[in-house]
């Protein structure tokens, strides 16, 4: 949930508009089903008013790290992870 933290950060300094779709967290861990607990995680999104997306999102080695830890311990530790910001398509921005 840092991605909140970021999305609402975000807006309230700059404006724009927080957007929120599921996360892709379920998907990392070959849940496929739509009613599983990890299908219903959010992720937020930040969206200026010149239509420029950006997220908070983990890192590579964050990534590899989950896989290692389980989709339980994963979970947990939604609120404290390592990241990057990046853009909508996954794009490394500067900020």
């Amino acid at each position: 949930m840092n991605c909140l933290t970021y999305a609402f950060g975000k807006w309230f300094r700059e404006g724009g508009y927080v957007l929120m779709r599921a996360s892709r967290l379920a998907g990392e861990f070959g849940v496929t089903s739509k009613w599983h607990p990890a299908s219903w995680v959010p992720h937020f999104l930040h969206r200026d008013n010149n239509h420029v997306v950006t997220q908070y999102t983990a890192t590579d080695m964050q990534r590899e790290l989950n896989q290692k830890r389980g989709l339980f311990l994963t979970w947990i530790s939604l609120w404290n992870f390592d990241g990057e910001i990046v853009g909508d398509d996954d794009k490394k921005v500067n900020e």
